[in-house]
This record gives C-alpha cells, structure tokens and sequence, in this order.
C-alpha cells in the first residue's frame, strides 16, 4: 500500500521540524503531485502544523540561547538557507535577541575563548589570522572582530 502525501507529510513532522520549503520539497522528492502537495501544505498550516514564524523563532532560541558562539547574522542568513522569508528571518532574530537579552561582547568573546584552545599553540601571526577567519565565517561584524583581537595579548 503507497503512502499518501499528507501521512508522509505528518510522519516528516512527527520526526523533526520542518519549514514550509522544506517540507514541500521533500513531498515532490517523493515525487507526489504538485496539486496533492499544494493541498497537504494547505491543511498542514491551516492545521497550525507548520508555521515558519514559529519554527524561525525556535530556530533563533536554540542559536543565539545562553552558550551561543554565533552572531546574529549568521542565524538570519542560516534560516534563509532553509526557505525562511527574509524579513521573517530577521523579525526572529531581533525577538529572540531582545527577550534573551543577547549581548553581542560577551557572545564573541565565547566564541574566540572556543577557538583560542585550538589555535594556542601556533604562533601568534597564524593564530590571529585563523581566529579572525573563524569569527567572520561566524557573521560577527568586522569592527567587532578587530577590537576583540586587538584586545587579546597572543605572544610566543
């Protein structure tokens, strides 16, 4: 017996979060037909099932939550990786980070005390150059990132 779209749908549900994008692509991947998955996404929202506002808001907790090592960027751009409207993204964002208290210092200085275990012992010119890379494939701000390595006394 085949699976119809919407059981398929609820299963993918039952296992994980889904956004909207995603869990439409998966349904074509399946390749059921385009009306079929239309309709599954209709009931599926109407249903209250899957809410991008909602999972975008999620999303932004778990990154930006307590032991963050991520800039708020980062998470925007990663939730517009995975099908969330920009301005979605971005409202999520500015919530979570307004009613967790986000503290952008202290959320960078987490990361580089992360990073700097794994680069103390090269020398200073190389340590500084990975940090600096690994802070920026982290989305911090450029001005950010500088001052927190001006700040830090890296010596043979």
């Amino acid at each position: 017996m085949t699976e119809n779209a919407y059981s398929f749908a609820l299963r993918m549900l039952g296992q994980r979060s889904y956004t909207e994008y995603r869990l439409r692509r998966k349904l074509q991947q399946k390749e059921f037909p385009d009306l079929e998955v239309a309709a599954v996404m209709e009931r599926l929202q109407a249903a209250g099932l899957i809410n991008d506002v909602r999972y975008a808001e999620s999303f932004a907790r778990g990154k930006l939550g307590a032991n963050a090592a991520v800039s708020p960027r980062h998470v925007t751009n990663s939730l517009v990786r995975r099908g969330i409207n920009r301005k979605i993204a971005e409202q999520a964002v500015a919530d979570v980070m307004e009613a967790e208290c986000f503290d952008a210092g202290e959320t960078i200085s987490r990361a580089v005390a992360k990073k700097l275990r794994s680069v103390q012992h090269l020398e200073p010119t190389a340590a500084r150059r990975r940090l600096y890379g690994f802070l920026v494939r982290r989305g911090f701000d450029l001005r950010e990132i500088r001052s927190t390595l001006n700040s830090l006394k890296l010596t043979d």
